[in-house]
């Protein structure tokens, strides 16, 4: 998909000027400062390939660079959390933008790892960790129904940006049953499901733009 000032204007005439303003500084900033290539979206019908249970997922996006940020220090602020023993998990990482953003932020952390299902995304996503060389990062092509939460880290925190529906959440959050886990849900649309659960509302943000808007839920941890 080509990008453009096209798509600038047509930003503008949805959603007036705030919109591509934040765009350029949340998404394709990160891309020129870094030479990565994270924020051309991706709709599902210009996939090239159509890994199982692609009808579940959602078009790719990219994250905001702030909206990482400030989610998951305030993640690891709530619960006081020391960076060498948590795990960031990203499920959906697509081209890597939050891989990369981890990458630079946390140095320290156990693990830094993203999934996901499409071979082409995540050959894209080693581009971009190759280009700011990002050598903490571990990237599994998995589906994430059949993706082995690591166990062996005292945190597993995951980041997701609404990477897939309601069947495929379902299926995923019951491998939490025995787990202390931090989820970051931006652009949270099917936030009951995780309150069905047992996962817990710890702290909301909400914003114009989804992409800013995010829940912070924890299940085993008290706050």
């Amino acid at each position: 998909m080509d990008f453009g000032i096209k798509n600038y204007i047509n930003m503008y005439k949805k959603k007036g000027l705030r919109y591509p303003i934040s765009y350029f500084f949340q998404t394709q900033l990160f891309d020129l400062i870094n030479g990565t290539d994270t924020h051309i979206w991706l709709p599902k019908e210009e996939y090239i390939d159509k890994p199982e249970n692609f009808e579940n997922g959602t078009m790719y996006m990219s994250s905001w660079t702030k909206t990482i940020r400030q989610a998951t220090i305030k993640a690891i602020n709530i619960f006081s959390l020391v960076h060498e023993d948590i795990a960031l998990i990203d499920l959906g990482c697509g081209k890597g933008k939050v891989l990369c953003v981890w990458s630079k932020m946390f140095p320290k952390v156990q693990k830094i790892i993203g999934v996901d299902y499409s071979p082409h995304l995540i050959e894209i996503c080693l581009k971009n960790l190759h280009k700011i060389s990002a050598d903490n990062v571990q990237v599994i092509c998995d589906n994430v129904v059949d993706f082995n939460i690591p166990s062996n880290s005292k945190v597993n925190i995951f980041y997701l940006y609404n990477p897939f529906d309601e069947q495929i959440l379902l299926k995923f959050l019951d491998k939490f049953k025995n787990m202390n886990s931090i989820i970051i849900y931006t652009n949270p649309i099917y936030i009951d499901i995780f309150y069905k659960k047992g996962f817990k509302k710890i702290f909301e943000k909400k914003n114009w733009h989804p992409n800013a808007a995010y829940t912070i839920l924890a299940n085993k941890i008290a706050k």
